[in-house]
């Protein structure tokens, strides 16, 4: 990948993935702070970037990048139903946020595209350019691991 077409992906996609990561960390300096180290990284590495594969690339390094900052405060209690009651635009769930930034990076895009941003599983297959199915199955799976993570609280 070119230092060009990593200019460009900020110009498309910055304000989409800050989206993500203030979604899991819900502060927007950290959210910000989080993307630009992410695009800084990208630019440092852009020979090792596979073009074709640069938006899963940038989706996974924001949401482990969130993991590493935020993984020590993590409480799982509620979580599951804080996500299918929340008003996910509102900052009233900083436990849901948390440990959704604790699931897998695919489950979390997921999560983040389903319920943030109101797509439709359809919606959600063509922007993670996977099948609807493993969209379904992703979903599922990170409403489980959610479970499972309030049970151990």
């Amino acid at each position: 990948m070119t230092n060009t077409e990593i200019g460009k992906l900020y110009q498309d996609r910055f304000l989409e993935v800050q989206a993500f990561a203030y979604a899991m960390c819900q502060n927007k300096e950290d959210a910000e702070d989080i993307v630009s180290q992410v695009f800084a990284e990208m630019l440092e590495n852009a020979g090792n970037i596979d073009p074709i594969g640069a938006k899963q690339y940038l989706y996974r390094s924001v949401h482990n990048r969130t993991i590493n900052h935020y993984k020590k405060n993590v409480n799982h209690n509620d979580a599951i139903s804080e996500l299918e009651t929340a008003d996910c635009d509102s900052e009233g769930y900083p436990e849901l946020h948390k440990s959704i930034a604790c699931l897998p990076d695919r489950q979390a895009v997921a999560i983040y595209l389903h319920y943030w941003q109101k797509m439709s599983l359809d919606q959600i297959a063509n922007e993670m350019q996977i099948p609807t199915n493993t969209v379904n199955t992703l979903l599922y799976r990170a409403k489980n691991k959610l479970r499972e993570m309030m049970r151990n609280g």
